[in-house]
């Protein structure tokens, strides 16, 4: 089996207590959203999708929130997209 292909990195843009996430997805791929808050707790993963949005809710305002991403096959998995941090609005 070939090597699944990282995904890109994820734009996100918080606003109104919440963060949207656009991924470079074109709905054929499944990927794993993941996330943290600030840099002192662990990665959670939050949804599976294979849509090109995914917005993240309730946020708080002025909290730090890192999100990366992979693409899952089955049992397969990638590596992770580099990650797009964003601070709560």
């Amino acid at each position: 089996m070939d090597e699944l292909a990282r995904p890109k990195q994820c734009e996100a843009i918080a606003k109104n207590g919440t963060i949207e996430l656009r991924l470079s997805n074109n709905g054929e791929l499944t990927l794993e959203i993941w996330r943290r808050e600030g840099d002192t707790t662990g990665w959670e993963l939050i949804k599976t999708t294979t849509r090109s949005r995914y917005v993240d809710k309730p946020i708080k305002p002025g909290q730090y929130y890192e999100y990366r991403t992979r693409t899952v096959e089955g049992d397969a998995f990638s590596a992770f997209s580099p990650s797009t941090v964003v601070y709560g609005k």
